[in-house]
Parts: structure tokens; C-alpha cells; sequence
């Protein structure tokens, strides 16, 4: 089985299969022969927080993010808001986020769509508080209410991230590396030109970059080889490659 590993409790192993999407129990006497090859690719499992006895809590919280997103497109380029939200998801696990983190990655944007007086009963009644909690915290921490200009406004955005508890901070890290991802896609397709659309012809970027990814990595220090990537492709399409 090659994947994710999801649990490790009791001697059992859940893992997620890459290869079909199927996920399997892997009984004690079957993980020496099952899980050795994945040990060895992967290293030490992270733990998961999965629930056996309510197994289809994440299933139901991907079945809702797919009704809510399945039909929303973002940006300018139309893409799909649910090939981001099953993004920042599969981050989320794979960076040694539980169970509830990787559901509220799912939901983060519900209340943006449906109003934040709607997602108490909707999400808390289905997932619990610590989920409810995760979104709404996540939801309410943005940049249209911090004052000044653009580099003003990040520094006091930085500055928010920093107070969070590292709960809330793995999604957002999650988040912003697949906003990353996806801007360097977005330069990639639009050249050079695309330069004068940012601050300091793309300094400015770069600069928030690697704030991020200082701030991120000194609590995950995971992320980090995954930001690095990300953040030599931005400098070199922003021909920033010595900032």
C-alpha cells in the first residue's frame, strides 16, 4: 500500500491508498507485511487524530465541501474553489494536522459563502466545537480590516498570524502555500509582464514570501522544505533571485 498514513492506535494502521483513494485497517499481524514499504518511504508516520468509532466524520466533511465549492470558481482565472480547499486539505494531513484540522480546511470558506451566522448549527452540530471554533477563528483573520498601504496592511496581517495557536496556524499555513502554488502558476502562464500587477514589481511579494515562511517554519518546521520550493520559483519568475 502506498499513501498516507491516518492512524496508529492500538496497534492498527488506517492508511490512505494514492493509488484508488480507498483507505484500509491494517490489523497487527499484517504490519510488518503491509507497512514496512510505506515506512520506508515516507519515514515515521505522524499521528493522526482519527476516531475509529466515527469513521465517517472527514468522508462527511469532504461530501460537504464538495457541495459547497463543487461549483465555485475563484480569481480571475476561474479556477476551481474546490481544487484549493481539497489542496490546503491534503496539506493539512499531510503536515501532522488531526482529524478536526483537516475538516475545517475543508469548510474554512463556508462562512464567506453562506454567512457566519449559518455555519454555528450547520458545522458545530455535525463536526463539534473544536471544529466550529478552528473555522471561525481562520474566518475572521483577513486583511480588509487592517489600515495602510499594502505592506502596512501584511505587517499587521504577520503580526495576527504570530498570536494564533499553532492549531489555527497549520491551516493558514497550508492555505498560503497553496495561494503560493498557485500564483507561481499563474506567473508562469503570463510571463514577465504580469510584474507591474504587484508591489515593487514583485519585491513586495517576495518580501511577504518569506516572512511567511519564517513564521510558518519556526512551528512546523515541515513546511519549510515545501516553502522553499515554492518561494525559489516566485523569486526567479519575479526576477527577484537575490531577495
Amino acid at each position: 500500500l502506498f499513501g498516507r498514513d491516518l492512524l496508529r492506535k492500538n496497534s492498527f494502521r488506517l492508511v490512505l491508498d494514492s493509488q484508488n483513494g480507498r483507505t484500509y485497517a491494517i490489523p497487527p499481524g499484517d504490519i510488518d507485511g503491509h507497512i514496512d514499504t510505506y515506512v520506508e518511504a515516507f519515514g515515521e508516520p505522524l499521528p493522526y487524530g482519527y476516531d475509529p468509532d466515527d469513521d465517517d466524520r472527514l468522508a462527511n466533511g469532504l461530501s460537504l465541501a464538495v457541495e459547497f465549492f463543487g461549483r465555485v470558481t475563484r480569481g480571475d482565472a476561474g479556477r476551481p474553489l474546490l481544487g484549493h480547499v481539497l489542496a490546503v486539505t491534503a496539506d493539512v494531513i499531510s503536515y501532522g494536522g488531526d482529524e478536526d484540522q483537516a475538516i475545517a480546511a475543508a469548510l474554512l470558506g463556508y462562512p464567506l459563502l453562506h454567512g457566519a451566522g449559518a455555519i454555528g448549527h450547520e458545522i458545530g452540530a455535525k463536526f463539534g466545537e473544536r471544529v466550529l471554533s478552528l473555522i471561525e477563528t481562520c474566518s475572521e483573520v483577513g486583511l480588509s480590516e487592517a489600515e495602510g498601504d499594502w505592506r502596512e496592511q501584511r505587517e499587521h496581517h504577520l503580526a495576527h498570524l504570530k498570536s494564533l495557536e499553532s492549531d489555527f496556524l497549520l491551516i493558514f499555513a497550508c492555505v498560503y502555500l497553496s495561494r503560493l502554488r498557485e500564483l507561481i502558476l499563474d506567473l508562469s502562464t503570463q510571463g514577465a509582464q504580469s510584474n507591474d500587477r504587484y508591489p515593487d514589481g514583485g519585491l513586495g511579494l517576495v518580501w511577504y514570501g518569506n516572512e511567511l515562511r519564517k513564521l510558518f517554519s519556526d512551528r512546523f518546521s515541515q513546511v519549510a522544505p515545501a516553502f522553499d520550493i515554492a518561494l525559489a520559483d516566485l523569486r526567479r519568475l519575479m526576477g527577484q533571485e537575490g531577495a
